[in-house]
This record gives structure tokens, sequence and C-alpha cells, in this order.
């Protein structure tokens, strides 16, 4: 018998939201504490007691000095890295929470990094609750609420009231935690506070908001432009068509019918993003391409002879689509050789080193120039870059490299490779 794809997904939700949980919560003691007075603690099992005093506990202190020195590095630098910090604190905020919860039974009588741990998690988790307010507060007011931001909005009200609750009333039993979360995440699964609510109301807003700066919209409905938008700034045309395209993607695109009453656009059609905002009168322009781009690509098989002579370490793929460092690590070859990559994309510079302190650079800004002489997007017969310094040898074959050029400035955003390593000393 057939059985549907979905039906698998279904099952798996089911069993790892109600059934793991329910199963998991019937074998809890009611009590922790020894059964009668001066007893011993009471037993908790040993994989437990392992798992929590030199696994969870262990992975949750060095999570949480990974991310304070993050923090101080934020700091220092004066500078909040985008989509970075949600995902850190959330990561050892959901990780702590769940150690501090299995690790309860040994609050007094397990090890002293495992009693420590549990006196001072929510005291340490107020600092990171902050940052994530802030940082999921910037986002929001720059690019208004959707459902993802909702979430992290949400994760961050509550560790903000469980990080002070706990902190000041340590000896609360097990439920604050899970029974806070359920009932943020029920507020948010439905009615008008609910996520999809609060992200169309948001979305709405700005979208309206542009709409009547650039004078599309007026008294409630949508007057197109002339000449395709040609008055509009092009920022805003890029706002405009991001905005859309959420809403139709999210199934809230009828939110926007009323504005368009009177016109031929039907809703009961479900028109696509680009059919609604060229109803508008401008281009749908999802991503602003005001500075040129440059796109080189290597011709099937160009590049085939430059492996000649190597041994192929791997292949790379390099994103760097800020200013971030980016970092790669290439596997082992025959000798356990492990290569380490780092990309500076204000500079250019891309580094490969090796254990023993071997390294050599490259300079692809450079490199994208000398391309850039006979036109920004094109085939290249020969994308190879060498560079040798014993006892390394190295050649980068690139697939692609793509960016941008703003007069001189050289933006490096992507581009695949491969990265072929030749040791003199073996």
């Amino acid at each position: 018998a057939h059985v549907p794809t979905e039906l698998f997904g279904d099952v798996w939700t089911l069993s790892l939201a109600l059934m793991a949980p329910w199963l998991a919560l019937a074998g809890i003691p009611r009590r922790f504490d020894a059964p009668e007075a001066g007893a011993e603690a009471p037993l908790v099992p040993r994989p437990l007691a392992f798992l929590a005093s030199y696994i969870l506990i262990p992975l949750a202190i060095g999570y949480f000095a990974i991310l304070y020195a993050f923090m101080v590095k934020i700091v220092v630098l004066w500078d909040l890295p985008r989509g970075e910090v949600a995902r850190l604190v959330m990561g050892y905020a959901a990780f702590g929470v769940a150690a501090h919860l299995i690790a309860y039974p040994l609050r007094t009588t397990g090890p002293w990094h495992v009693r420590a741990f549990h006196r001072w998690f929510y005291p340490a988790l107020i600092v990171p609750a902050v940052l994530l307010a802030l940082a999921i507060g910037v986002r929001v007011a720059a690019y208004g609420v959707t459902e993802d931001r909702y979430l992290v909005m949400a994760f961050a009200a509550w560790l903000l009231l469980l990080a002070p609750f706990m902190t000041l009333r340590p000896a609360t039993g097990l439920r604050v935690a899970p029974i806070s979360l359920a009932v943020l995440l029920a507020l948010g699964s439905f009615g008008p506070w609910g996520a999809g609510a609060v992200s169309e109301r948001s979305q709405m807003a700005r979208l309206e908001d542009v709409l009547a700066r650039a004078g599309i919209l007026k008294d409630g409905r949508i007057t197109p432009v002339a000449q395709d938008g040609g008055s509009v700034p092009r920022e805003d045309v890029v706002r405009i068509s991001s905005i859309v395209t959420y809403l139709r993607n999210t199934g809230k695109q009828r939110a926007m019918a009323p504005w368009f009453a009177g016109t031929t656009l039907d809703f009961s059609s479900d028109p696509y993003a680009k059919d609604i905002v060229e109803a508008m009168g401008v281009s749908y322009l999802l991503y602003d391409v005001a500075v040129p781009g440059f796109n080189f690509y290597a011709l099937p098989n160009t590049n085939l002879a430059a492996i000649e002579g190597f041994e192929r370490i791997g292949r790379v793929q390099l994103y760097a689509y800020n200013d971030d460092l980016w970092r790669s690590v290439l596997g082992s070859d025959a000798a356990g050789e492990r290569y380490d990559l780092s990309f500076e994309p204000k500079t250019g510079r891309l580094v490969i080193s090796a254990r023993d302190g071997a390294a050599l650079a490259f300079d692809l800004k450079a490199f994208v120039a000398h391309l850039s002489e006979q036109g920004p997007s094109r085939a290249v017969d020969d994308l190879t870059l060498e560079a040798r310094q014993d006892p390394l040898r190295v050649r980068l074959v690139f697939e692609n490299l793509s960016g941008t050029i703003d007069g001189p400035e050289i933006r490096i955003q992507a581009g695949n490779m491969l990265v072929l390593i030749d040791r003199t000393d073996r």
C-alpha cells in the first residue's frame, strides 16, 4: 500500500513533540529529596548522572565561555553581527536550560562543577538575554516582524522573564521553564497576537508607508505610477518587491486586495508577487542591482589540465556576503595533514595554512581586477591562481567567482573552487 510522504513527517512530529516528552516525564520521580531525614541522597540512574556530569554540563560550560567571548568581541569592536547573535544565544539558552533540567537531581549531590552550573546558570543568562533582545530589536526596527523574527522575539521575552525569576528564586522547581515556554508558544500560535497576524500587520504597515511615500497608495487605493516607476527611488522599489514577495510566499497577499479595488488585478486567481508589483506601475526588483556585479566562470573541461602534478584535496565553496571573516577547513590528505582557509572580504586576502605553520596568501581582489579588464561577466579560459613558498605549493582552480564592483571597490561574494596542494618536503 502507498504511504503518503507527509505521513512520515507527521508521525515524527507527533512522536518527538508529544509521545517522547510524555514518556520522559512519566519516569521523573515526584520528589528528589531523601525519603527520610539523614538518609542518603536519592538514587539517580548512573547513565543519567554520567550524561549530566561529564557530557552535558561540561559542554554547556564550554558553550558559555564561547558565548561570553563573542560578547566581549562585540563590545570591543562595537559592531553587532547580523544573524549570528540569535543563533548563538538561542542555541546556548536552549541547551543550557535542558542541561539544567536534566541535572536537577544532582543540584546538591553532584560534582562541584554541576552544583556551580546549577547555581550560576540563570544569573549568567541575563546578559545574553539582553543582547538577544537588543539584536532582534534592531532587526525588527529595520525590516519589520516576520514569523522567524517573532519566534526570536518570543524566545528573548521568555529568557528576559525566566532568567531574573530563577535568579531571585533559585529553589523553584522544574515546572517554571517548560510551562512558561509552552504558554508563550501557545499565545504565538493563533489569534491577533499570533506570529502570523503580527507579521502581517507589521509588513503591511511597512508596505503602506513606502507606497504612500512613493505616491502609489492614495486614499487607500493603488494609483500606478507613470513610466514604469521611474520616479520611485530604487531602494523603495526593492523594498516594495521584497515585502510583496514575503506576503505572497506566506499566503498573506489577500491583505493587499482592498488597495486594488477597481483595477484589473484579480486576487481570487492568486497572482504572483511580480504581477502585484507591476500592477503598481513599478518593475519587480527583488535585489538592489544598482551596484554592477561580476560573474566569471570557467568553460566546461577548461581547467582539467590544471590539476596535473597535484594531490587534489577538495572542493571549497566560498561565501562572503558581509565583512565577517570567512573560514573553512580542508579534510586531511593521505599523510594526515589538515589545511585551514580564511578569507577577509575587506582586503580580498585568502590564506591557506597547514598545521606546521606553512601558509600561502592569495589576493583575490587583484585577480578580479585583472579579469574585469575584459568585461564583468563572461567565460574565462584560465581561472587559476598559484603560489609557492617551500614547502607548500597551492593552486586554486575556480569554477566560478562572483561579486560586485562599485568604482574601485571590489566585493567578492561567492565562488566555487578546487584547492590543489603539493608538499615539496615529502
